[in-house]
Order: C-alpha cells, then sequence, then structure tokens
C-alpha cells in the first residue's frame, strides 16, 4: 500500500495543486458596509434569540428534572410502604 500512499500525496502536495485562497486584485467584489452592518445585525438579533430560548429551556429543563426527583421520591415512598403492608400481612 505504500506506493498507493506517494500516488495520493503526490497529487496533493503538488505545487501547481495548490489551492488558491486569494482573488487577484482585479476580480475583488465590491464591498457594500450598509449590507455588511445589516447582516452583522442580523446575525447578532439571531444570536440574541437562540441565546434567550437556550436559557429558557435551560430553565424548562431544570424544572423538569425537579419535578421527576419529586415524583421519584414519592414513589419510592410508596413502594416502601407497599412492601411494609405486605411484610405485616405476611406475619399476621
Amino acid at each position: 500500500m505504500p506506493g498507493l500512499f506517494r500516488i495520493y500525496a503526490g497529487d496533493l502536495f503538488h505545487p501547481q495543486r495548490q489551492p488558491r485562497y486569494t482573488r487577484p486584485m482585479g476580480q475583488l467584489p465590491d464591498f457594500d458596509i450598509d449590507r455588511f452592518e445589516q447582516r452583522v445585525d442580523s446575525l447578532l438579533a439571531a444570536y440574541r434569540r437562540l441565546l434567550s430560548e437556550h436559557q429558557a429551556l435551560q430553565a424548562e429543563h431544570q424544572a423538569q428534572q425537579e419535578r421527576n426527583r419529586f415524583l421519584h421520591e414519592r414513589l419510592n415512598s410508596i413502594i416502601e410502604r407497599i412492601r411494609a403492608l405486605e411484610a405485616e400481612a405476611d406475619s399476621v
């Protein structure tokens, strides 16, 4: 398998195959600062909305966990009472 790796690595790192991460100066698109600011503002608004929703969901989850703990304890106490009644009935 070393031959396959050399072919792959050779193609990957060949100097003529290197990607270009920048454009020549003549091909740069026009930059619209107003459009950019609107996009940033909309992203910030979406972030704030999602953060608020996340915090609400966290609070709801916490409340559900507390309710589950309470119900679990209550159910355990009911089971213990039933076992005690069964033990009492068996001893009579």
